[in-house]
């Protein structure tokens, strides 16, 4: 997990419609990568 840039953000927010609120947020948002992600979608599913 690691926190985006600001122009990371502002290329975020241009490609998703659905994530425009995030356009007034002074904070930065996390990402995570494609391995973390199915890791946890992997430890959702087995709970």
């Amino acid at each position: 997990m690691f926190r985006l840039t600001e122009d990371e953000k502002r290329k975020v927010i241009a490609n998703c419609d659905h994530l425009g609120s995030l356009k007034f947020s002074p904070q930065l948002p996390y990402a995570f990568t494609g391995k973390k992600v199915t890791v946890t979608f992997l430890g959702t599913v087995i709970r």
